[in-house]
């Protein structure tokens, strides 16, 4: 019954098999029937429908990506995945199922999707007067198999990997493209069909088609882009559709509840305003790590596939913000209040001319933009249009490695062409707790064995080093670059690196200790940077703040560690008594990381002495100033100043306390030093 009675449904463009049938007992076949009609009849959609007794089964089938069973039977009250789903209605007529099944199908079903949905834009090309060499050089740089030849604006033919390798294996590779490239192509409109396209690159046995606007090539499509579209990115792994179900469930769970109002409205009326100029948002990045594991992060970065910095522009009018542009990467930062910065690019890829390089960039897809990040659990996006908000883009398995706590580089070239991501690998490792994969950790040591990091400038290696100094219980990821041989590159000459590693654990430690007893509380990175100079000559000191473009703020309290830190240190340490006036000649000019970092190293008579320095003697003030000296008749003089350091002295050692005993001391020491007043 099923089979004779199939007719197919247009819904949104989709074709939708549907099968109506009676039964008088329960049988258990509408589903082999539904996969049946799927597999071997070659339709993509189908739904069986059959009355059996006083309930009518619904069963259905699907193998593309845009029709979601599941979400169509949970409208009937059944449920399922995506591919497979079913729903039981009581006393409802096969006809009254067919006509609520139309309604679910109306209302779940997106339109099909077309080859400008799917291809790769904007596309590299060459020209027919280029060499087969530099034809190379594109296809090895972007990982491309073919590059359409384009003369004058219009498309003239193609040229594949396999003729570049025919090319170098006669010794032409000087030749033209034009020599080698085919002309009898095969292209497609915009607005060919998924099916349609499958059918042609059969049919033709190639493995791309260009998509032509006109002669224009406005993209490329590929027998990759044809199954991720049918299938989702992993086309492999059945898991997939329910795991990013439960995603963006999760992202929307953060969103509502880790963010301030005014972060949800903006990334609403971002993605509101996207839509309405026809292009695609999505947050990108940390941003979208951070709000799957349910951590608060408002750094935001949004990704347009257009003009992000016109985008941008337009946005801080509509929002009423304002816009700063980097017209060189392509980025802008849209600034809609004092703490809320909102930093919007164009979807882009970047390649390296060089290890450790800054990267070149150029304009480019979503997929593109998110293949050039470090990680693969940084390398996932989330719609922010109105229809799809929270749907999230996983093209290289960012979601899996979340779940189990995995960092994996996206290819086997990363850290070759940025360096920096080591720093990066061992960072992200120790604050989310996560293993390294063991092919990322492989290459990481390859690429200090083989001194990749030599190639980076010393002002990126101090920000990434800084970054790492930023998180607590860093002293841990420092621990990991050691293990990798890294370590040797970040300490000054001479230094020993588990040594430096250790004394940054501890001056962690020791500023939290001494934060509630000072004054002015040192910030974190600068104090931890005196730790990683741990044993350091002035000389050796001076020539890596120098490698490294730290500034003076950096400056001082690392030279004046390695300078005097030692002299400091065995004083404190001897267990001869210290009167707190020479306890404050000691300490008093030492800068507030230095402090910290001696207290670090130095054993219990150093930490004690410097303890009561920050409690009893940093706190106390001589009750006598140089308007006291100006009233016993004195002229201002150069030797004021010694003459009211000994009177706090002797403040501090008890031998004068209170203003009339320490004004009285205060006259003494003056006459001493200058004689009596004239």
């Amino acid at each position: 019954q099923l089979t004779a009675s199939l007719e197919i449904l247009e819904v949104k463009g989709q074709r939708v098999a549907v099968a109506p049938a009676t039964v008088e007992e329960y049988v258990d076949s509408a589903s082999v029937v539904a996969h049946h009609i799927v597999e071997d009849l070659g339709h993509r959609v189908a739904f069986a429908i059959v009355r059996m007794g006083d309930r009518t089964h619904v069963v259905g089938r699907s193998r593309i990506a845009e029709v979601d069973v599941g979400a169509v039977l949970t409208r009937l009250g059944g449920g399922g995945h995506p591919q497979a789903a079913s729903a039981a209605l009581k006393d409802v007529t096969p006809e009254e199922a067919a006509k609520a099944l139309t309604e679910a199908l109306e209302a779940e079903l997106r339109p099909p999707v077309t080859a400008a949905d799917i291809m790769s834009a904007p596309v590299r090309t060459v020209t027919p007067e280029q060499t087969m060499r530099e034809a190379a050089e594109i296809m090895g740089r972007w990982g491309h198999g073919g590059l359409p030849v384009v003369e004058k604006g219009r498309i003239a033919g193609l040229v594949t990997r396999k003729d570049v390798d025919k090319a170098v294996r006669h010794r032409l590779d000087h030749a033209p493209v034009s020599g080698f490239m085919a002309r009898d192509i095969v292209t497609v409109t915009p607005d060919m069909g998924l099916a349609d396209l499958e059918r042609l690159l059969a049919r033709e046995g190639i493995g791309r088609v260009p998509v032509l606007e006109g002669r224009r090539v406005a993209g490329i499509v590929t027998r990759k882009d044809l199954l991720r579209a049918e299938h989702g990115e992993h086309y492999l792994d059945r898991a997939v559709p329910t795991a990013r179900a439960e995603s963006s469930r999760r992202f929307l769970q953060s969103v509502d509840s880790l963010l301030p109002a005014d972060v949800r409205d903006a990334l609403r009326a971002i993605g509101a305003l996207a839509e309405t100029r026809g292009l695609r948002a999505h947050v990108v990045g940390g941003f979208v790590r951070d709000m799957l594991l349910g951590r608060r992060n408002l750094d935001v970065d949004v990704v347009v596939e257009g003009d992000g910095v016109a985008f941008a522009e337009e946005a801080a009018a509509r929002l009423g913000g304002r816009v700063k542009v980097h017209r060189r990467f392509g980025t802008a930062v849209l600034v809609l209040s004092k703490t809320l910065h909102v930093d919007i690019t164009s979807a882009r890829s970047e390649y390296y001319t060089r290890p450790g390089a800054l990267p070149t960039v150029e304009r480019s897809s979503l997929r593109q933009d998110l293949f050039r990040r470090d990680f693969t659990i940084n390398a996932m996006a989330v719609e922010l249009d109105p229809a799809t908000f929270g749907q999230v883009t996983d093209p290289f398995g960012g979601l899996r490695d979340l779940e189990r706590g995995v960092v994996r580089v996206l290819h086997s070239l990363s850290f070759v062409e940025d360096p920096t991501r080591v720093l990066r690998c061992a960072r992200f490792a120790e604050r989310y707790g996560f293993d390294v994969e063991p092919t990322t950790l492989q290459l990481a040591r390859e690429a200090i064995e083989m001194r990749m990091l030599d190639e980076v400038s010393g002002a990126r290696l101090r920000e990434e080093m800084l970054d790492i100094l930023d998180e607590d219980g860093c002293a841990k990821a420092l621990e990991r670059l050691d293990t990798l041989g890294a370590m040797a590159l970040l300490v000054p000459e001479g230094c020993a690196p588990a040594a430096a590693v250790k004394t940054v654990g501890a001056t962690e430690r020791a500023l939290k200790r001494l934060a509630p007893l000072m004054g002015r509380v040192p910030r974190r990175r600068t104090t931890l940077a005196v730790a990683v100079t741990h044993g350091a000559t002035r000389a050796a000191a001076e020539r890596w703040l120098r490698s490294l473009r730290f500034g003076r703020e950096y400056g001082e309290g690392v030279l004046v560690a390695a300078e005097r830190g030692g002299a400091a240190l065995r004083s404190l340490s001897d267990r001869r008594g210290m009167r707190d006036s020479r306890l404050r000649a000691a300490l008093h000019a030492m800068p507030a990381e230095t402090l910290v970092y001696l207290w670090a190293v130095g054993g219990k008579p150093a930490r004690e002495r410097i303890e009561r320095y920050l409690r009893v003697v940093a706190p106390v003030k001589a009750a006598v100033t140089g308007d006291d000296l100006l009233a016993l008749g004195y002229r201002p003089s150069a030797a004021f100043a010694g003459i009211l350091a000994q009177a706090l002295a002797d403040r501090l050692d008890g031998r004068a306390v209170g203003r009339t005993a320490e004004l009285a001391n205060l006259k003494r020491i003056a006459e001493r030093t200058l004689g009596r007043p004239s």
